[in-house]
């Protein structure tokens, strides 16, 4: 049985409109009336119909409000829309509402009997995708690891192609185009008898299924057995705004794992951690790296013999992350003596923590991260006709001794210093620049999730003062702008294509239709439809 509301203010019209659908021996059930929009938006939140039938005229809330905010927040319940008044620009609201159907009055029995079937078949559509997502997500759910497996393997192996990786991304729900490779391997003895193994084959498949659950607790990933004793997993990094943090997390869970496997099962394991691979190509190498890694003696750059406490881990927390915040915004800035404050204490921290473990494995994870932003805002920023040697530095090839530390510190004070000076130290450019890169990157990102706080930090200042900067520079808000920028992207797409309205909604950043065509209408004092009708002179 279905379920409808009738909303007219005349309730002879009501009476009549319940008798009519009660003829037509639809499976409806009339389950309330209303009076007005405010009545009918009430009585659809609490009763979630099916089917609300409209009248466009009503008192304190016209139909097409309140059918906004039904729609709105009754998403499984579907409009129609009915009018004593052919009134063109009241249809066109409903049309770009999204309702199912606008009737006409009068209209009679067939044509009624039309939309409300019209409305049943959608119903039974979205209800029928839903439970055929539903039985697919549970056989996924079922199947999920044995896809990461093929999936895994098939990836390290180099046999898949990009339309496969697309396709896994899609079964796996999951993008795993940027992240980070670990290999867990179980210390076995070679030489243990055929009973003892087949008790090591148990354990291991145990271990397997602790460490599955670990991972997928903290990282989207999909992990295989690639032989017998190893283990190797993905994991996601979506967005790589923090290398540290990021780096820092992913020790600390592998660390957990590991004292985790010699608690339940008293044994130990190896791992390996490659570094941030971007882009599938990367995938392969950083799997490569983790296998080397795993396979050579002094094992650097990687988590080896993981027991209950990793002493890199623990060193982990005292690295200056500030400190290098501090010195990228100097270098973006221009200010020389921040800088140099800046890049000082670093490698004062680099310097200390060497004698303790011949240049430890942390931190040549933070150096080379260090070393990568400064190439990320000499690619950003600059014009790359210059030559910089910082570019082609290889940190865990090349950084073995303090030596090596001091002639890198060199090597990017140089490089710094040509930056500045190519960049320019005025306050008032420093400024225009910072603002001239947001506005850049919301003309180039408007369609994505973009937030004060993403573009504050990508300039290295409070959300507070960079809304200062940005309104004083702009005349507009952040949000303003961003608004602007999407509606003028939806006129050019209006303009050139002849693409539905529903969706240039989402390719100009916005996920509810709904909320779209009110934005848009607030704005131009138009519909999309009634724009492009305008410019095209239809």
């Amino acid at each position: 049985m279905y379920t409808i509301i009738i909303v007219d203010d005349e309730t002879i019209e009501r009476k009549v409109l319940r008798k009519l659908i009660f003829s037509l021996h639809l499976d409806i059930q009339v389950i309330g009336e209303a009076a007005n929009g405010e009545e009918a938006v009430r009585q659809c939140i609490e009763k979630q119909p099916d089917i609300v039938i409209m009248d466009i005229r009503m008192p304190i809330i016209d139909g097409i409000k309140a059918s906004m905010m039904i729609r709105e927040k009754c998403k499984k319940t579907h409009v129609i829309i009915s009018s004593a008044y052919s009134d063109y620009e009241y249809m066109m609201g409903a049309i770009d509402l999204g309702v199912d159907r606008y009737l006409l009055k009068p209209y009679d029995n067939e044509t009624l009997r039309s939309a409300l079937t019209h409305s049943l078949i959608q119903i039974n559509a979205e209800q029928q995708k839903k439970k055929d997502k539903q039985a697919l997500s549970a056989k996924l759910n079922f199947a999920l690891p044995l896809v990461e497996n093929q999936f895994v393997n098939s990836a390290i192996n180099g046999t898949l192609s990009k339309s496969d990786y697309l396709e896994y991304f899609s079964l796996l729900n999951v993008d795993l185009s940027n992240g980070v490779v670990l290999a867990f391997r179980l210390k076995t003895n070679e030489d243990t008898y055929q009973e003892e193994q087949k008790r090591v084959n148990v354990k291991f498949k145990n271990i397997f299924h602790q460490i599955y659950g670990e991972m997928h607790k903290h990282f989207s990933c999909a992990l295989a057995i690639a032989d017998s004793n190893c283990i190797v997993a993905i994991a996601s990094i979506k967005e790589i705004r923090d290398d540290y943090s990021v780096r820092t997390f992913i020790f600390k869970v592998a660390n957990s794992i590991c004292a985790d496997i010699e608690q339940l099962f008293s044994s130990k394991i190896q791992v390996g951690i490659s570094e941030i691979y971007k882009g599938i190509s990367g995938l392969i190498a950083a799997y490569e790296q983790v296998y080397h890694s795993l396979n050579v003696s002094d094992n650097s750059g990687f988590i080896t013999e993981c027991k209950n406490k990793i002493q890199d881990v623990c060193m982990v927390d005292r690295y200056p992350v500030q400190k290098e915040k501090n010195m990228l915004f100097a270098i973006k800035s221009g200010d020389k003596k921040l800088y140099q404050q800046c890049i000082d204490e670093l490698f004062e921290w680099f310097q200390s923590v060497n004698p303790l473990l011949d240049f430890p494995i942390i931190g040549k994870v933070y150096m080379s991260a260090l070393i990568s932003n400064i190439q990320k805002l000499i690619v950003n920023k600059l014009d790359l006709t210059q030559e910089y040697d910082i570019l082609h530095i290889d940190v865990f090839d090349k950084m073995e001794s303090i030596a090596d530390i001091l002639k890198l510190k060199d090597m990017i004070d140089h490089t710094v210093y040509r930056m500045m000076e190519a960049l320019g130290s005025d306050e008032l450019d420093r400024t225009n620049r910072l603002i001239m890169d947001a506005e850049k990157y919301i003309s180039n990102f408007y369609f994505e999730e973009i937030t004060l706080d993403d573009l504050a930090g990508s300039a290295l200042l409070s959300p507070q003062y960079f809304s200062k900067l940005f309104k004083e520079k702009t005349g507009e808000t952040f949000i303003k702008y961003l608004k602007k920028t999407r509606m003028e992207k939806t006129n050019e797409l209006l303009e050139n294509s002849e693409l539905p309205a529903v969706d240039i909604c989402y390719l100009v950043g916005y996920h509810d239709p709904d909320y779209f065509f009110k934005v848009y209408k607030n704005y131009y004092s138009m519909t999309p439809s009634e724009y492009r009708k305008k410019v095209k002179n239809i």
